[in-house]
């Protein structure tokens, strides 16, 4: 139970006990700031398989930058036109995230346990990478976000964390208009990193 609340937390990578054997795996601490290089996305993408339903989610952590306990639940039901809404979230608060292109290609019915996804990657030895987690991926969508200029605010607003102090009291907006902006302008330079045609005006 300690380690479902964690991996709910993403504290840990997966719940060592889930199958228990003889031989238990030795959990490690989760680097909280790795991001993947430009190199690294190109290498990754080209490993991940369309027809795979947890190589799809990893391909879907990266093209909305959301929790990979939220990816891994994702039900068709949930979207509506270009929004996908989350309603149970890690602070929360629900959560409405734009679908660009790209991102509609993976959208749809997972229902996988999230530690089955850091468990691919391990036992895929990271595709040859530099050891690194699912949740890096959210973490180096928000870098790259930051680079080609998208806010804090909107930034924050797309991987719903918190509000914080009065901003949390005052500020009610949900940035929905803003949201579909900034997404639009990662799914381009996401584009551009994987050297992937670029959408269709």
């Amino acid at each position: 139970g300690m380690f479902e609340y964690a991996l709910g937390r993403e504290l840990v990578e997966y719940n060592p006990f889930l199958k228990m054997t003889k031989w238990v795996p030795a959990v490690r601490p989760t680097d909280r700031r790795r991001i993947l290089s430009e190199k690294e996305l190109t290498i990754l993408w080209q490993h991940l398989d369309d027809n795979d339903l947890i190589h799809r989610s990893l391909k879907l952590i990266l093209l909305t930058a959301q929790r990979p306990i939220e990816v891994a639940s994702m039900t068709a039901k949930q979207i509506e036109g270009d929004w996908w809404t989350i309603f149970e979230t890690k602070n929360n608060e629900v959560n409405r995230v734009f679908l660009t292109p790209l991102a509609k290609k993976y959208a749809g019915d997972y229902g996988v346990r999230r530690n089955s996804i850091s468990q691919v990657v391990s036992r895929a030895q990271y595709f040859g990478m530099e050891r690194w987690t699912p949740h890096d991926l959210r973490r180096t969508a928000r870098t790259i976000m930051a680079r080609i200029g998208i806010s804090d605010e909107i930034g924050e607003a797309i991987l719903n964390h918190k509000k914080r102090g009065v901003i949390a009291v005052y500020n009610l907006h949900k940035y929905d208009a803003e949201k579909k902006r900034a997404m639009m302008a990662y799914e381009k330079e996401i584009k551009k990193i994987l050297g992937l045609a670029p959408a269709r005006s």
